[in-house]
């Protein structure tokens, strides 16, 4: 009897120690960590459809030179003379045929006129003016290359005549002469000898001041 006492004492304390055992509810109360399905903002301001059409800025001086398609006499040259904001266009056929436009430059872009309703348009791209021009009733896209001197435009005035010449990068001379009774011929030979002129009656156009 005192051999089952004891054994019926043991599982006794062994049912009370089970039954007393805290409830695990780690698995029922544990959440899985939270996730972000949210796209995080851009960094930098963003850009304005002003910012992707902005214009190159014109240098304070330059000078520009190129050619439009030939017509059915010559081919056109064409200079184009920048000094801050003020621009001076020449276009002549080295023949017969001259036309002078002139303005200013607003917001990075050439709009300028001249006599007969011609009218000239540009902005810069890289080193090279492109854009576009109407003498008379001829319409042409250009594109004129940024030259240094002595490429450029020259003008002299003598005997009641009036000339000009454009000097593309190559170093080949394009010009006009203007008689007294308004009609024109080719230009003489420009007076350059090493690249400098060497008649003191022919001025280099830098600006508007040069220009009468």
């Amino acid at each position: 009897m005192t051999i089952a006492a004891v054994a019926i004492l043991g599982l006794i304390l062994i049912a009370i120690a089970v039954f007393d055992k805290p409830e695990d509810t780690t698995a029922r109360t544990s959440t899985p960590p939270a996730t972000s399905t949210g796209t995080p903002p851009p960094s930098g301001p963003p850009t304005s459809a002003a910012d992707r059409t902005a214009t190159t800025p014109f240098p304070p001086n330059a000078d520009f030179v190129g050619t439009l398609p030939p017509t059915s006499a010559n081919t056109t040259t064409l200079s184009v003379t920048v000094e801050g904001a003020n621009v001076i266009a020449y276009a002549c056929d080295g023949a017969t045929t001259e036309t002078w436009l002139s303005g200013t430059i607003t917001d990075g872009k050439i709009d300028i006129t001249g006599k007969n309703n011609s009218r000239m348009t540009g902005t810069l791209n890289g080193d090279d003016l492109v854009g576009e021009i109407e003498l008379g009733d001829e319409q042409w896209d250009y594109t004129a290359g940024k030259v240094q001197a002595p490429a450029g435009l020259y003008v002299a005035e003598q005997n009641g005549e009036k000339v000009a010449w454009i000097v593309d990068a190559a170093g080949s001379v394009t010009g006009v002469r203007r008689l007294p009774d308004g009609t024109f011929r080719p230009a003489p030979d420009l007076p350059m000898k090493d690249g400098k002129v060497t008649d003191p009656s022919v001025t280099k156009v830098v600006g508007p001041a040069d220009v009468s």
